[in-house]
């Protein structure tokens, strides 16, 4: 086995993975036993990232800032199809993990042990699950509603077997694409973490007191209830004891001996029966 042919295809495969990402872009990231993360992409230069880790083993989309938005009761009902992802691309995921082993492992051993006819054949074996991947990306695009035209155009670079790992991200980004990301992000990640997460814009949006401001305050204004966010911050945080207190904002907890919190501007912290003032 050339084991340094396998890094440098491997490198190469790797680098397919790095896209540019814009500020209000969030990353979120489904690992091998199918649960969800908000993940944090490696930086590179300036806006250029790895933003995906392994395809398709780990699965891995960006949400951009939603064009439209829907009410808390819109986002159980619109959503439900969203559960069913995994299951109608799994043959995505199957495609690309066979193209990624005889890309980086097969090819290497063909060419160590039969050379350039090795070499060949293996590069075809490649090639043609490539192929099938982005096949089955276009006809799954195109059930997604995209027309044809589309479907064919974001599908096309997947005819390579570097690219064939990420055919089961791009349709699974198509297909959360025609919902609002913070309708999206709490079916993927959980509803825990997502109030873990939106608490700090939470907030902000509601204490007046704050001047702290993100471009997040205008989706959570239309997206979610004053109730919702009143029941977010109402909410000890997780992991949370009777012996302890926590900050509103940003979750963190602390012992009863300590009245405010030293990462949030010294907010006051909160028993879990008390409230906002």
């Amino acid at each position: 086995m050339n084991w340094q042919l396998v890094a440098i295809l491997f490198t190469i495969a790797a680098f397919e993975g790095v896209r540019k990402l814009g500020p209000d872009e969030l990353v979120l990231r489904c690992n091998p036993l199918g649960v969800w993360r908000i993940a944090a992409p490696v930086h590179l230069w300036r806006d250029w990232n790895i933003v995906s880790f392994l395809p398709p083993f780990f699965l891995t989309i960006v949400i951009p800032p939603a064009v439209g938005v829907n009410s808390l009761p819109d986002r159980e009902r619109s959503l439900a199809a969203c559960a069913q992802t995994n299951g109608t691309i799994l043959a995505l995921r199957l495609l690309g993990a066979l193209d990624l082993l005889l890309l980086v492992l097969c090819i290497p051993w063909a060419v160590s042990r039969f050379g350039a006819a090795g070499f060949m054949g293996s590069l075809a074996c490649a090639l043609g699950v490539s192929v099938a991947a982005a096949i089955t990306a276009v006809i799954l695009l195109a059930r997604e509603g995209l027309p044809a035209r589309v479907a064919v155009r974001k599908a096309i670079s997947l005819a390579s077997p570097f690219s064939a790992p990420l055919a089961a991200e791009i349709v699974l980004s198509a297909r959360i694409g025609r919902y609002p990301r913070l309708s999206a992000i709490p079916q993927l990640i959980g509803e825990t973490q997502f109030r873990a997460w939106i608490r700090p814009w939470a907030y902000d949006l509601e204490s007046p007191r704050s001047s702290i401001r993100n471009t997040w305050l205008d989706e959570i204004a239309v997206s979610l209830s004053v109730g919702e966010r009143a029941g977010i911050l109402d909410s000890a945080s997780d992991g949370c004891r009777v012996e302890e207190r926590y900050c509103p904002r940003c979750g963190e907890k602390y012992l009863l001996a300590l009245s405010f919190c030293a990462d949030c501007e010294g907010i006051q912290l909160r028993l879990r029966d008390q409230r906002i003032r």
